[in-house]
C-alpha cells in the first residue's frame, strides 16, 4: 500500500484539519466530523443535509457552501456517519423552515439518517433517498438500487432551490423529481485500497475491467476485458438508454472520475458518449466532467444522465460557491449574467497509480493457497457444568469478543473486501475497543457487582451504535440492548433465562433490518447458534458449546447463499461462493460467550484457534463469481457519560400520574421541577429528574432513563409521562423505551410539550386527578398557551 498517510485510523481526522485550513469559508467540527457553512443561511430558508462514508471526496464535504449543502458529516472510510453526527448536524443548520436529508441507498446510510430524523424533536425533517445505479436490478433485491452520480446533481439543483426560498414540501418534491430522472453506471479499471485494509478491496488482472463498480469498490455486473473509450462509453450508455427514455427533453450528462483517471481521459470519453447519445437522439445541453464522487485512488468512470425539465435546468444554472463546485456569482438571480455552469472547471484528477498489495500480504496469501484465513476463537470445551451467568461473566464476554474481533480484524475485513467494501474489521474493531473503555471505567469485580446486566448490555450496545458506523452498528448494538432489557433485574441468568434474552436479541436484529434466515447475513450464525443452545437442557457451558459448533456451521454456510438484504445483495448471483463477513464476526460472538462462560465455571481457558473452514475465493480471487457484503440494521443512541442515578423520585408521592424530565443539565432540570412544585394546587405529584453525567457535565443516559420510568411508575401508579428538552434527550429516551417491559411501556406517554411550561401544566393537571391521556394532552397544549399570550402582546 502506497498512501501519504500517518495512522490509517486517524486519516479522516487529518483530512478534516486540513480542510478547515483551506476553506476558511467553511467551519469544520473536526471531533465530530461534520463540514458547515462558516456563515449560515439566512432564517427562514430550507436547509440541506447530506453525509456518508468518507474516501468520495469532494462528495460530500466539498459540496457544502452557497448553492448546494448546508452542512455534511463524514463517516470513516466507506462507513456511514452515526445518528449522533447526524442528529446534532439537523439541530445545527435548521433555520426553522426545516431540513432536507439527502442520503443515498445503503442501509448503514439510510437507518442512522432515518434515527437522527426520528429523534430530530422540534426540527422539521424531509427525507430524499437517491437510487439512480441501473447496474443493480431494484426489482429482484429487497435493498433497491445504490445512489451514486446523481447524489451531486441532485445537490446543486435543490441547493439552488433552497437559496430562492422553496419551502421544504417545495425542496422534497423538486428532490423527487430529480432522483426519479436519473440514471447512472460505471466501470473501473483497478480496484482501490482502503488504508485499514492496507490491500485492494479486489483483484483486477490487467486487461480487465469491472463492469457496474459500486463506489465503495463493490465488485460489479461482471468482469469484462478492457476495453477503447468507445467501447467502454457504450458499456455506460446503453443499459441507462435501456433503463429509461432520455429522449423527449434535454439532459444534462455528468462524466465522473472515480479517483485515478485523469481529466484528458474523461475528456475524451465524454466525446464518445456524446456521439452515442446524439445517434440515440438524446439531447444533452449541459455537461458536468471530473472526479466529483471518487473511490479513493480507482481508476475509472461512471456516467450519470439527468433528464431535465425547465425548472431543473434553472437551478442547475444558478450560482453556487463550494470547494467542489463553483460558477457565477453568489446572489446573482440572474444565471445569464454567470459563468456558464457548462463551462466551469472541475477539480484537479487524481492521477495516483493504483496501489498494489504489500509482499507481506501477498506472501501470506501463497502460504494459505489464495484462501483467507481462518478466523481465531477458542477450542471447543465439552465439560457439562452447570452454572450462573453474573454481569462479570457478561464482562468478559464482551472483552473476549473485542478480543477476538482485534485478532481477527484482517478477516473480517478480507471477507467484506471480497463482497463489500472491507471496512467491518475495522468498523467492528473500533467499536469494541469503546465498549472496553466503558467496562474499564465501572472498575473491578466488587464494582460490576453493583451494575446489573441489563445495565451494563444496554450500555454497550449503545456504545457500538455511536461509534461503529454503517449498519453494524444498530444491528449489533440491537442484539446487545434487546439482550439485556430481556435479562430484567436479574443480577444472574441461568441458561432457561439466557435463551430467552438471546432469542430477544435476535428478534430485535430481525425487527431492526427486517432480515430472517437463509438471506446471507449476521443471522445465519446467531439463529442456529440459539436455536442450538435450547436444546443444552439447563448446562450452560454443554449448550454454548452445542451454540458454538452450530454457530460455525451457520457461518460456513453462507458461503453458499446468495444475499438478498445488505449491500451483498447488489450482487445478486454473484455473491455466491463468498463467507458473509457479517455471519462471521456474529460467529466470533458466539465464540466468546462459550469462552467467557467456560472460565467462569473453571472448566476452561482462553485458547487459541481452531481452524475453521473459510470459502474456497479470496477477495484476490473474485472475478465473475464475485459478491458483495451484507451489513444490515439500525438502533438508537445516547451520550457516552452516565446520567447521575436517583434513588428515589423527587418529592411527595402519590397513586396517580408521575413525570420523569429528560435534560442534558441536572441544574436545569431540578429548577423546572422546583417551578412546577410551587404551583401544585391539589395532591403532590411524583417527579424525577434523569439528567446530566455523573461528573455534573452535559448528557443524558437511556439506562438511568429507563430506571427512573421504573421508579416513577412503581411510585405513582397512573402512568409515565415523559418531558424532554433536546438532541439525544430524544435518542436516550427512545432507547430507553426500548429497555422497558411490555407491561411498564403501556403506561410510558411522551410528550413533545415545551419542558418547563408542559411541566408546570401537567402537574397541575395531575395533582387535582387527571389520568394519562388527560394529562398528556395537558402537556401538549401548553405550547399554545404561551403562544396565546404572547400574540396578545401584539
Amino acid at each position: 500500500m502506497q498512501k501519504i498517510i500517518d495512522d490509517p485510523t486517524d486519516l479522516v481526522r487529518g483530512a478534516l484539519t486540513g480542510m478547515a485550513g483551506a476553506y476558511p469559508e467553511l467551519s469544520v467540527d473536526v471531533e465530530n466530523a461534520i463540514v458547515y457553512r462558516a456563515t449560515p443561511k439566512e432564517q427562514g430558508k430550507v436547509s440541506l443535509l447530506s453525509g456518508g462514508g468518507s474516501g468520495h471526496e469532494p462528495l460530500h464535504g466539498g459540496f457544502v457552501g452557497f448553492g448546494m449543502l448546508d452542512a455534511a458529516c463524514a463517516g470513516a472510510v466507506f462507513t456511514s456517519p452515526v445518528p449522533d453526527q447526524i442528529l446534532a448536524a439537523t439541530t445545527q443548520v435548521d433555520r426553522g423552515a426545516g431540513v432536507l436529508h439527502i442520503v443515498k441507498n445503503y442501509s448503514g446510510d439510510v437507518m442512522n439518517f432515518e434515527m437522527a430524523a426520528e429523534a430530530a424533536a422540534g426540527v422539521e425533517v424531509a427525507t430524499v433517498i437517491t437510487a439512480d445505479d441501473v447496474a443493480v436490478a431494484d426489482s429482484t433485491y429487497s435493498t433497491g438500487r445504490r445512489g451514486v452520480g446523481v447524489t451531486v446533481l441532485l445537490e446543486k439543483i435543490v441547493g439552488a432551490a433552497a437559496e430562492d426560498g422553496l419551502d421544504l414540501e417545495e425542496c422534497r418534491s423538486l428532490a423527487q423529481r430529480v432522483a426519479d430522472s436519473g440514471r447512472s453506471m460505471g466501470v473501473a479499471l483497478t480496484s482501490c485500497t482502503v488504508p485499514a485494509a492496507g490491500h485492494p478491496t479486489f483483484d483486477l488482472p490487467e486487461g480487465r475491467m469491472e463492469v457496474g463498480v459500486g463506489i465503495h469498490g463493490e465488485p460489479g455486473r461482471r468482469t469484462d476485458d478492457l476495453g477503447t473509450a468507445s467501447e467502454i462509453a457504450h458499456v455506460l450508455v446503453e443499459p441507462i438508454l435501456a433503463d429509461h427514455d432520455f429522449t423527449s427533453g434535454p439532459v444534462l450528462s455528468f462524466v465522473n472520475g472515480l479517483g485515478g483517471t485523469p481529466l484528458l481521459e474523461l475528456y475524451n470519453l465524454s466525446a464518445e458518449i456524446d456521439a452515442l447519445l446524439g445517434a440515440a437522439g438524446v439531447e444533452v445541453v449541459r455537461h458536468l466532467v471530473g472526479p466529483y464522487i471518487t473511490s479513493l485512488e480507482m481508476a475509472g468512470a461512471s456516467l450519470t444522465l439527468l433528464a431535465l425539465d425547465d425548472e431543473m435546468l434553472r437551478y442547475w444554472e444558478a450560482p453556487v460557491n463550494t470547494p467542489g463546485l463553483r460558477w457565477g456569482t453568489p446572489g446573482s438571480a440572474d444565471p445569464e449574467t454567470s459563468t456558464r455552469a457548462s463551462d466551469a472547471a472541475p477539480a484537479a484528477a487524481s492521477t495516483q497509480d493504483s496501489p498494489q498489495a504489500d509482499a507481506a500480504d501477498a506472501q501470506a496469501r501463497t502460504e494459505t493457497g489464495g484462501t483467507t484465513a481462518a478466523p481465531s476463537g477458542p477450542r471447543r470445551v465439552a465439560t457439562g457444568a452447570e452454572g450462573t451467568i453474573s454481569t462479570a461473566t457478561f464482562a468478559a464476554w464482551l472483552r473476549e469478543y473485542a478480543r477476538l474481533v482485534g485478532e481477527n480484524e484482517s478477516v473480517l475485513t478480507d471477507l467484506d473486501a471480497a463482497i463489500g467494501d472491507a471496512d467491518h474489521g475495522a468498523n467492528m474493531t473500533r467499536g469494541m475497543a469503546a465498549v472496553v473503555a466503558y467496562l474499564d471505567g465501572l472498575g473491578g469485580d466488587d464494582a460490576l457487582a453493583e451494575v446489573s446486566p441489563a445495565t451494563m448490555l444496554g450500555k454497550a450496545g449503545m456504545t457500538l451504535v455511536s461509534t461503529v458506523g454503517g449498519a453494524s452498528g444498530p444491528l449489533y448494538g440491537t442484539f446487545l440492548m434487546r439482550t439485556g432489557q430481556a435479562c430484567g433485574d436479574a443480577p444472574e441468568l441461568d441458561a432457561t433465562t439466557l435463551a430467552t434474552a438471546l432469542r430477544a436479541g435476535i428478534e430485535g436484529v430481525q425487527a431492526r433490518g427486517k432480515a430472517t434466515t437463509g438471506e446471507k447475513t449476521m443471522l445465519d450464525a446467531l439463529v442456529p447458534a440459539v436455536e442450538a443452545f435450547d436444546g443444552g437442557q439447563g448446562d450452560l457451558v454443554a449448550a454454548l458449546d452445542a451454540a458454538t459448533s452450530a454457530a460455525d456451521a451457520g457461518r460456513d454456510a453462507t458461503t453458499d447463499l446468495t444475499a438478498t438484504k445488505g449491500r451483498a445483495s447488489y450482487l445478486g448471483e454473484r455473491s455466491v461462493g463468498h463467507q458473509d463477513p457479517g455471519a462471521t464476526s456474529a460467529a466470533l460472538l458466539i465464540a466468546a460467550l462459550h469462552t467467557a462462560v467456560a472460565q467462569s465455571t473453571g472448566t476452561a481457558s482462553s485458547a487459541e484457534a481452531a481452524p475453521a473452514p473459510q470459502s474456497e475465493s479470496s477477495p484476490e480471487q473474485v472475478s465473475d463469481s464475485s459478491p458483495t457484503t451484507s451489513d444490515t440494521t439500525t438502533s438508537a443512541t445516547a451520550d457516552a457519560a452516565a446520567t447521575a442515578p436517583t434513588d428515589s423520585p423527587t418529592g411527595p408521592q402519590n397513586r396517580g400520574v408521575g413525570f420523569v424530565v429528560v435534560s442534558h443539565s441536572r441544574p436545569l432540570a431540578e429548577a423546572a421541577v422546583a417551578l412546577a412544585a410551587e404551583t401544585t394546587p391539589g395532591d403532590p405529584v411524583t417527579v424525577e429528574v434523569a439528567a446530566g453525567t455523573a461528573d455534573g457535565g452535559f448528557g443524558t443516559d437511556a439506562v438511568a432513563i429507563r430506571k427512573a420510568i421504573e421508579r416513577v411508575d412503581a411510585a405513582a401508579g397512573g402512568g409515565v409521562v415523559v418531558l424532554l428538552d433536546l438532541g439525544s434527550a430524544v435518542m436516550s429516551t427512545e432507547t430507553a423505551l426500548d429497555l422497558l417491559g411490555d407491561d411498564v411501556r403501556g403506561r410510558v406517554a411522551v410528550s413533545a410539550g415545551p419542558l418547563v411550561e408542559a411541566l408546570v401544566v401537567g402537574v397541575v393537571q395531575a395533582s387535582v386527578g387527571g389520568d394519562l391521556e388527560s394529562v398528556r394532552t395537558a402537556c401538549a397544549g401548553a405550547l399554545g398557551v404561551k403562544e396565546g399570550q404572547i400574540a396578545d402582546l401584539g
